[in-house]
């Protein structure tokens, strides 16, 4: 699956085009359909809009902001995060230690590149740009809808957990309902439950996916 956010690190202001002897830009992290909070947050502080490294563009379609002051935010809010309870505490306390790590060596700034992202919509690409620099900007807003986000996919969770458990626990009566309530065809109940299953883990992957912290990479594309 194609990833579309790009998260780079820079040892200059991309916002400001400061003519520098020699450019250094390496890749931090990338994701697929999403801006994850953590690259948001990651951006968060002195944020600006700027020109694309990847895109031929002449409009500034692209996000930098303080990339130390931003980590110093992320890991402040990692911790308030374990204390939610919204993610497995020993699986949390792993990504984190990993993020410290792959972060411990970035530049001095951030660049975000949401063109992908953008492009997959109707608006135009620039417009789109102003609207998450001002959400950005607004940064406790975003995570304020990221806990909203999450606890929806818990509620998701705990409803295909509790069937589940229940059509383990109540295997052919349960069976022989879902078949009378959802097909004319006998569905066999470990088809249900491989459904239910993968259901589960999809959203399990969804809160992680909405966090972006688990996704470091050192090389990323940056030149069409």
């Amino acid at each position: 699956m194609a990833n579309r956010s790009y998260l780079y690190s820079l040892n200059y202001n991309q916002g400001k085009l400061e003519k520098t002897t020699q450019k250094n830009i390496c890749g931090v992290s990338e994701s697929e359909y999403y801006i994850p909070l953590a690259y948001k947050i990651l951006i968060s502080e002195d944020v600006q809009m700027c020109n694309s490294i990847i895109w031929d563009n002449k409009q500034m379609i692209a996000l930098t902001g303080n990339l130390e002051k931003g980590k110093s935010k992320l890991f402040d809010f990692l911790e308030t995060l374990k204390t939610k309870r919204l993610f497995d505490e020993s699986v949390l306390n792993k990504k984190i230690e990993e993020a410290r790590n792959s972060l411990s060596g970035t530049q001095h700034y951030g660049l975000l590149e949401a063109g992908e992202i953008y492009d997959m919509e109707d608006d135009d690409i620039y417009d789109q740009n102003i609207r998450l620099y001002s959400n950005i900007k607004n940064i406790d807003v975003e995570i304020t809808s990221f806990y909203k986000a999450v606890l929806e996919i818990e509620e998701k969770l705990t409803s295909q957990k509790n069937y589940l458990k229940n059509l383990k626990d109540n295997n052919d009566f349960v069976g022989r309902i879902l078949v009378k309530l959802f097909s004319k065809k006998k569905v066999p109940v470990k088809d249900n439950i491989r459904k239910l299953e993968n259901n589960i883990a999809y959203y399990q992957q969804e809160k992680w996916n909405l966090l972006g912290i688990d996704q470091w990479k050192d090389h990323l594309y940056y030149n069409f």
